[in-house]
């Protein structure tokens, strides 16, 4: 029954955090407030062999949680009632006739 919700994580986490609960909870507003450790340094990160594993857990953990999402839009889309075909219409490729002809 939440209808704002204040998520509180590392800013590493934050963009499959959100993906996450967006999906669970569609109706709620989400207000990130993301968290940068002083161990953690974004400019380089690259450098520390910890942190480049890390990033590449999380970027996995994101790839993993971006495909539960696209698999429920699929299932929704698939479960969604058809909807009616756009109307169609005829190409002619003959000139328009003049009138009375």
């Amino acid at each position: 029954g939440f209808r704002r919700l204040v998520v509180v994580t590392s800013n590493y986490h934050m963009p499959r955090t959100l993906m996450e609960l967006r999906r669970a909870l569609p109706d709620t507003e989400l207000v990130p407030h993301a968290v940068i450790s002083r161990h953690y340094r974004p400019e380089e990160w690259w450098r520390h062999p910890a942190a480049v594993k890390l990033t590449a857990v999380e970027y996995l953990k994101y790839l993993r949680a971006t495909g539960r999402w696209l698999a429920s839009e699929a299932v929704l889309l698939a479960s969604a009632p058809s909807l009616p075909a756009p109307p169609t219409t005829e190409l002619s490729l003959q000139p328009p006739q003049p009138p009375g002809i």
